[in-house]
């Protein structure tokens, strides 16, 4: 919060030492930060916000993005495995680049107008917003930017920018850069859950460590809106649960997923009574592969699905764990993203067993099948379509959280690509399946944890 005040009175400071008569043009800063989903959103809709809804000339708009970067400290060269992408509308020439602009964005005469979004574990979204150190401080900005709101994003050093209409290039570096929008699954009040096991499930990779991560409201979480923060919630995504080969069933009832991801169904034939413990010849363990704390997956699967009816598996319990080998509890694997999750479940049909696991909806394509011994389960009979979202029909999802606290052009700024992100004609094309905008919304989730409800009122 004080690192806001700060940077407005240092702004305030320079405009007025400039006097009255002129000012320069700026660059407005739009930083992006947390959900992977509203990641893959902005990747490819930031130039459309640019030149649709700002008024930014195609010749002036160029994109870059990327999966692995480099992040140099004290002279040291890091490898970060972060995705992250940057749009810009250049207004003139951009220091430290070969980029120039013409117009640039008529809405702000001139200024640049930069766009970034990066994708990490939806709480610190919230964490960076609301300037909190990450936990752990893991890509160092905090110890170079001497700012804990500051997080790794793209550095505008001109690598990989390609002018509008060609496939973005590969950005060279991050750079440590104040988060504008802490972007997640959830609100802030719907983590509560602690995790413990190792980073990468049951991965072979030798890189994988042991874990574990607690993020809980009111102890290691705020509320930004508490704070004075504006909470927008512009695009809605569909989760859907996700069996190896070998899990005997299709569709996922809610009986069902409580009874498992709370870890009190041990065999898969427990649900049909085909199961008998004295028979070995009738076990068929289950395996959950599941995300650590801190991810708004899990903390959607706990408000959407679980709704305090049962707790969440908290701790890994592998295959040669006593409770699992002798069917008192399923394996257990937490996993640090949504594609190891799914690794963990192709992993988990390698060694034999059935896992079954959740992830955004269209994690598998369109058909649900586009990974190896990986399929897309219905939930209560249902896919998670988009026109099953609109009308109520399929309930597992979250409406996305953006978190600001901006003033002057920034916020105007933000509030055009809120605008831009909740209007249906906008919607990714890829994504228009699954996701869907909240301007065509026709029910509506007060909380994480209620029941969507029809939007109606009588006239």
């Amino acid at each position: 919060m004080f690192k806001k005040i700060l940077k407005g009175l240092a702004i305030g400071g320079t405009v007025l030492a400039m006097g009255a008569t002129a000012q320069a043009a700026d660059t407005i800063n739009i930083n992006i930060y947390g959900a992977s989903a509203q990641y893959k959103f902005w990747t490819a809709e930031a130039p459309e916000f640019l030149k649709n809804k700002l008024g930014c000339s195609t010749s002036d708009i160029y994109s870059a993005k990327s999966k692995a970067n480099k992040y140099v400290r004290d002279g040291v060269e890091y490898d970060i495995s972060r995705d992250a992408g940057v749009s810009v509308c250049a207004g003139g020439a951009i220091a430290g680049t070969s980029i120039t602009g013409g117009s640039g964005s008529s809405v702000f005469n001139g200024d640049t107008v930069v766009v970034r979004y990066t994708s990490k574990a939806s709480y610190d979204g919230i964490r960076a917003v609301m300037g909190q150190a990450t936990d752990p401080d893991t890509d160092g900005c905090y110890a170079e930017a001497g700012a804990y709101g500051y997080r790794l994003q793209a550095n505008l050093d001109g690598a990989g920018l390609v002018a509008y209409g060609g496939t973005p290039g590969a950005l060279d570096t991050l750079s440590c850069q104040d988060v504008t929008i802490g972007a997640s699954d959830v609100a802030a009040k719907t983590f509560n859950q602690t995790t413990s096991g190792m980073k990468y499930g049951n991965s072979t990779d030798a890189t994988n460590v042991a874990y574990s991560n607690s993020v809980v409201y009111g102890t290691n979480l705020d509320d930004p809106e508490e704070k004075g923060f504006t909470a927008s919630r512009p695009i809605v995504v569909p989760f859907a649960f996700f069996a190896g080969t070998g899990v005997p069933y299709t569709n996922m009832t809610r009986e069902m997923a409580v009874s498992l991801f709370s870890g009190n169904v041990a065999e898969w034939g427990m649900f049909d009574g085909s199961y008998d413990p004295n028979d070995e010849s009738t076990y068929n363990t289950v395996v959950l592969c599941m995300r650590h704390a801190g991810s708004g997956t899990l903390a959607t699967l706990d408000a959407a699905v679980m709704r305090g009816d049962q707790g969440l598996a908290q701790t890994e319990k592998t295959y040669d764990d006593d409770d699992v080998m002798w069917g008192v509890s399923p394996a257990v694997y937490f996993n640090d993203g949504s594609s190891q999750l799914i690794e963990c479940i192709q992993q988990a049909h390698a060694d034999g067993y059935a896992a079954v696991g959740y992830a955004d909806a269209d994690k598998c394509g369109t058909d649900g099948t586009s990974k190896t011994n990986v399929f897309r389960m219905t939930w209560q009979g249902e896919d998670g379509y988009a026109a099953k979202i609109k009308y109520g029909v399929y309930d597992f999802w979250s409406a996305q959280w953006m978190y600001y606290n901006e003033t002057g052009d920034t916020l105007t700024a933000v509030n055009h690509l809120i605008n831009f992100a909740s209007d249906a004609a906008n919607m990714l094309p890829s994504k228009a399946t699954f996701w869907a905008a909240q301007g065509d919304m026709q029910v509506s989730k007060g909380t994480d944890y209620t029941y969507p409800v029809m939007n109606y009122t009588a006239e």
